[in-house]
């Protein structure tokens, strides 16, 4: 009995590392395009100091004023910061970056 149930719990994890792989990243590690450069400063991106448990907004403003979205961490942190987690989650990101 042990056997039957070993041979499906093999196959399924052989499927799921399978689906895992990252073939698009192993063919730019080895096949590198010849217009890509080797490095890229980003000069024009503005920067947000964080406070305590606030990357999220800051993370965020940063994408978003480099975006053209006139916004601050300030202005973001009520959608964004959940006090009880001391942080942010994706589902706000990802709301707040669709409000915007």
């Amino acid at each position: 009995m042990r056997r039957a149930f070993l041979a499906p719990l093999f196959s399924l994890l052989l499927l799921l590392v399978g689906c895992a792989s990252t073939p698009q990243t192993a063919a730019l590690l080895t096949r590198r395009p010849s217009d890509l450069p080797a490095r890229v400063e980003l000069t024009e991106v503005p920067f947000f100091p964080q406070d305590a448990y606030q990357c999220g907004p800051a993370a965020l403003a940063t994408v978003l004023v480099h975006a053209g979205v006139v916004t601050t961490p300030t202005e973001l942190t009520p959608q964004l910061y959940l006090p009880e987690r001391q942080g942010t989650l994706q589902a706000e990101l990802l709301g707040a970056t669709r409000r915007h």
